[in-house]
């Protein structure tokens, strides 16, 4: 009987709705605690994971890669809401896409880009039914009195054929995709960590089964071993390695391979076989 009360207790933990939040609020200023405010007062039972609040000021892109590394790692009906928006106030729209396993609540600046490319399939509405917003709106905190409640209100009942209408078009970015040849890959660099790691577009799947291991260049700068994890690389010695993420990657072990090599969000990466 004791084993049965624990099973039915796993089950309802699980049953719990999850909201992420992406923002480039900081933690300085009380934005981020507002939003939570705002959604806890509408489901006190949900729970709030922050995904990044750390995103450079009105970077989309930055966001949209955040966001498409980490999506895949939560639980089905996990709600992602991501404000970096800066055109907040005017008339650019509040999406709501639904896809197979998540929701995802985004101004429509093609934040949501490389998420929307990865995803089979998905149905996508504007976010436009004031019943889910709150009662006073500011025009400079949408964060706060457009997306909160909204997001709170899909976590507490299936409303999202209520949010508002059908949208067929949407923004989106540029978003780079690598070049494969046959015995060429050429990329370029995507982001780079807190800890100066230089994450490119490259990912497992395009390496495919090919040996051996091909001569990886950034910016023209050689990097002389491939290495499984970090510590596998000696001290000053730049290596590359498939990330946690499986995305391409070039560290510096105990260093920066950004200030090491001068590469930036950008900077073109190419991958030689023999």
């Amino acid at each position: 009987m004791t084993f049965n009360r624990k099973v039915d207790q796993d089950s309802k933990m699980k049953k719990i709705p999850i909201i992420t939040l992406t923002t480039d609020f900081g933690y300085r200023d009380s934005y981020v605690g507002s939003m939570k405010g705002v959604i806890l007062s509408i489901h006190p039972h949900v729970k709030i994971v922050d995904l990044s609040h750390e995103i450079g000021p009105q970077d989309i892109r930055e966001a949209a890669f955040l966001l498409s590394a980490a999506y895949r790692f939560f639980p089905p009906g996990t709600i992602h809401v991501v404000v970096v928006d800066p055109g907040v106030g005017s008339q650019r729209k509040i999406l709501c896409a639904k896809t197979r396993f998540a929701y995802f609540l985004a101004p429509d600046n093609g934040v949501l880009t490389p998420v929307l490319r990865k995803e089979s399939s998905f149905i996508l509405r504007e976010v436009s039914n004031p019943s889910f917003f709150r009662k006073e709106i500011s025009s400079t905190f949408h964060g706060r009195d457009k997306f909160a409640p909204s997001a709170a209100h899909l976590s507490r009942r299936n409303v999202f054929n209520q949010v508002g209408p059908l949208v067929r078009q949407f923004k989106s970015i540029r978003w780079p995709e690598p070049k494969v040849e046959k015995k060429k890959i050429s990329g370029e660099i995507l982001h780079v960590d807190r800890f100066g790691n230089l994450i490119t577009n490259i990912d497992r799947s395009h390496l495919g089964h090919r040996t051996p291991p091909p001569k990886v260049t950034v910016g023209g700068i050689k990097i002389p071993r491939w290495a499984r994890f970090y510590a596998e690389g000696k001290a000053d010695e730049l290596i590359v390695l498939m990330n946690s993420t499986d995305y391409l990657e070039i560290a510096l072990p105990h260093g920066s391979a950004a200030h090491k090599t001068g590469a930036k969000i950008g900077t073109p990466v190419t991958l030689v076989w023999p």
